[in-house]
């Protein structure tokens, strides 16, 4: 291999290496986060080791999204459109860096490079917090078709706003260019692929690893009142809500444990491997979890004040 060729590869590589550490420090600054994330480390290993399948891109991107809304109507609204255009934006933002040059001179944003898969969390939903998967499949019935009209409402206003926005290019963007970046997939659809949670225990909490970690955390009195707290409000099983709190956590991790290691040929070849998580929901409940799990998780901003999850709030017009 000539001297050549080597000092090519070597410029490629630190100009990758310097993408990759513009996107991290982006997501991990106060603009998208809240705190910072669980498992930095593994994270930051992740994000270098990119996709498995593809070199050149991002690993993937893994939301999770509550898997039913608490509300009059119990489908999506404003408060889900203004999360969901807060995500877009802020993927847009922290890979803006990720460019290639139309015609050898024009920059561009692009939004070719990473995959970002929202898990609707239907099945712990209905098992964990007892929601009947009529109401389930109401909200995610609702929430797609706002999950594709956000995504190509936002990509069109990140268009417009870049440096260059009058451009022939920027212009067939904006009359025929779309995001197809970001997927919405249930949590039940993975487990019906998979067989369920490996190492389910008879009553399918989960396995018994994740049952020994949850117990663990809910030793820590803060995590434990957050998350018993949070059954009083939410949970419709029937038991007393320390129990339905060792059942909410307990799932999560399993379930966690099992999306870190999924691969598919389904949903267009999905591969979670290398993947890194993000949650909207309160850090000091999903850090310990998502540490039990041994999966790196960002904390993104909700909305409003008090970083309010859209599935547990109502925001009509």
């Amino acid at each position: 291999m000539s001297t050549k060729v080597i000092e090519d590869h070597a410029k490629d590589f630190l100009e990758s290496a310097e993408k990759t550490e513009n996107v991290y420090q982006r997501l991990v600054s106060r603009r998208h986060s809240r705190e910072d994330p669980a498992n930095p480390a593994k994270l930051g290993e992740n994000l270098y080791s990119g996709d498995p399948n593809w070199p050149g891109l991002l690993p993937p991107f893994i939301g999770l999204w509550g898997g039913s809304k608490d509300s009059s109507d119990g489908v999506a609204d404003l408060a889900d459109s203004a999360v969901l255009d807060k995500l877009y934006m802020t993927f847009f933002d922290s890979t803006a860096r990720l460019v290639h040059l139309h015609d050898g001179s024009e920059p561009m944003a692009s939004d070719e490079h990473y995959n970002v898969y929202l898990i609707f969390c239907d099945s712990h939903h209905i098992i964990a917090n007892g929601i009947e998967p009529e109401a389930s499949e109401r909200y995610y019935a609702s929430l797609v078709p706002v999950v594709k009209s956000t995504q190509q409402r936002v990509y069109k206003s990140f268009i417009r706003n870049l440096d260059n926005p009058g451009s022939e290019y920027s212009s067939y963007l904006l009359r025929d260019g779309k995001s197809e970046n970001f997927h919405l997939i249930r949590l039940s659809d993975i487990f019906d692929e998979t067989g369920g949670m490996r190492g389910v225990i008879p009553n399918q909490i989960a396995d018994g690893y994740a049952v020994s970690r949850a117990q663990e955390l809910l030793q820590n009195t803060d995590l434990a009142h957050g998350l018993v707290d949070a059954a009083k409000k939410h949970s419709k099983l029937p038991c007393d809500p320390e129990k339905a709190a060792l059942i909410y956590a307990s799932m999560e991790i399993s379930f966690l444990r099992l999306l870190e290691d999924y691969k598919t040929r389904r949903f267009g070849g999905v591969d979670f491997r290398n993947g890194i998580f993000f949650s909207y929901s309160n850090p000091e409940v999903q850090r310990p979890i998502a540490e039990a799990a041994g999966v790196p998780m960002l904390f993104f901003h909700s909305f409003g004040d008090r970083n309010d999850v859209p599935w547990y709030f109502e925001m009509k017009e």
